[in-house]
C-alpha cells in the first residue's frame, strides 16, 4: 500500500503485472505509463479445466493444474522479468480506519497497525500481516487517519508459495473490490462525459457470477455477489436485479433520496465495444447519475470473465 514500498527502496522499481486466478482461470494485464497517462500493453487469459480453490487447506487446492495454467499465462505474457499485483477475494483481508496522533514516523504507525490487527484478529503477532496508508492531514491537526489492512501471515505465505512453484513473484496483494474500483475509475476516466466518481458509487458486474460493489469512498468498499435467478424474461429479470440492488444498498447503510440511493453507478459491460445504453436503463432509479463501462478498450482476451478482467486491470495500476 505504501506506495509499492516506497518506490522499492527509491531505486527502478521492477515492471507490475496486474493478476487474478480462480477456478475458471489466469488474467493477467500489464500496463504502462506514457506521459503520465497509464494505457494497457498486454492481456492474457488462461482457462482452468478444473474448478480450483485458492485458501489456505492445501488438500482443496488442484495446485498442478493452478501451477501450470499459470505458467502458461506468464509465457505469453513474454520472457521480462515482471513482478505480480495480485487481486484476491476481499474476505480474507480486513480494513479498518484508526485515528492516531499526529507526529508519529512510519515505524510508530506500523507498530500502531500491527496492535489494530491483532487485536481484530485472534492469532500470535507472527500470524498476523498488516500494512498501512496514510492520509493527507494538515500540520496543525492534532491526530490524523491512517487506513489499516491486515490478514492472517499463513494467507500470503500460501499465495506467496504458490506463485514460487510457479516460477512468479509476487510484489502487491490487495482486495479485488479494491481492484475492481481503480479499474472501474480508470475505465471511465477514458470513457465517460460525466467520469468523475462522486460516492457514494456503485459498480455493477452482471454475469454468472455477478457482483454490486458499494463504495462510500475511495478505500470504503464493500462487495456482494448477486443473487442469480431463472426468470422468465428478461424485463423481469432487470427488475429483480435492481430490487436486489436497493437491498444491498439499505443494507450498506444508505438512505434513499430523490435521485436514488448512490450519486453514481457504473455497470460493466461483459461485451467489450458494445457501447448500448439500453443495459444502464433499468438502474436509473438507483443513482444520481448511471454510465455504462468497458473494462477494456478492446477485446483483447476472448473468453475471460468480466470479473478477471477487471480485478486484474485495476491491480495492474500499481505501476
Amino acid at each position: 500500500m505504501r506506495d509499492a514500498f516506497i518506490r522499492w527502496l527509491n531505486g527502478t522499481p521492477p515492471a507490475i503485472v496486474g493478476a487474478w486466478w480462480s477456478g475458471s482461470g489466469v488474467c493477467f494485464v500489464r500496463m504502462v505509463k506514457d506521459g503520465g497517462q497509464e494505457t494497457i500493453s498486454a492481456v492474457v487469459y488462461e482457462p482452468c479445466g478444473k474448478s480450483v480453490v485458492i485458501d489456505s487447506d492445501a488438500a482443496a487446492v488442484e495446485r498442478g493444474e493452478l501451477i501450470n495454467v499459470l505458467r502458461n499465462a506468464a509465457e505469453r505474457l513474454g520472457a521480462s522479468r515482471y513482478r505480480y499485483a495480485v487481486g484476491i477475494p476481499s474476505g480474507d483481508i480486513f480494513t479498518k480506519s484508526i485515528k492516531i496522533p499526529s507526529g508519529l514516523d512510519d515505524l510508530q504507525v506500523e507498530q500502531l497497525s500491527l496492535v489494530e490487527a491483532i487485536s481484530n484478529l485472534p492469532v500470535p503477532p507472527e500470524e498476523v500481516c498488516a500494512d498501512f496508508l496514510r492520509n493527507e492531514t494538515t500540520l496543525e491537526a492534532m491526530n490524523e487517519t491512517v487506513e489499516v489492512a491486515f490478514c492472517k501471515r499463513a494467507l500470503i505465505d500460501e499465495l506467496s508459495l504458490l506463485a514460487e512453484d510457479a516460477a512468479l513473484q509476487v510484489a502487491v496483494v490487495d482486495r479485488d473490490i479494491q481492484a475492481i474500483h481503480d479499474a472501474a475509475v480508470w475505465c471511465a476516466s477514458g470513457q465517460l462525459t460525466q467520469a468523475e466518481a462522486l460516492y457514494p458509487l456503485g459498480i455493477v458486474m452482471p454475469g454468472d457470477r455477478g457482483r454490486f460493489i458499494i463504495c462510500r469512498g475511495p478505500l470504503d468498499l464493500n462487495g456482494y455477489e448477486l443473487p442469480q435467478e431463472n426468470a422468465s424474461s428478461d424485463h423481469h429479470q432487470e427488475n429483480v436485479e435492481v430490487d436486489s440492488l436497493a437491498v444491498y444498498c439499505r443494507r450498506a447503510g444508505l438512505s434513499e433520496s430523490t435521485t436514488g440511493y448512490l450519486k453514481t453507478l457504473w455497470v460493466v459491460n461483459e461485451t467489450p465495444g458494445k457501447n448500448s445504453l439500453s443495459g444502464v436503463a433499468p438502474y436509473a432509479a438507483l443513482a444520481q447519475n448511471v454510465g455504462l463501462i468497458n473494462p477494456l478498450v478492446a477485446d483483447l482476451a476472448p473468453g475471460a470473465p468480466v470479473e478477471g478482467l477487471m480485478v486484474a486491470l485495476g491491480m495492474a495500476l500499481r505501476i
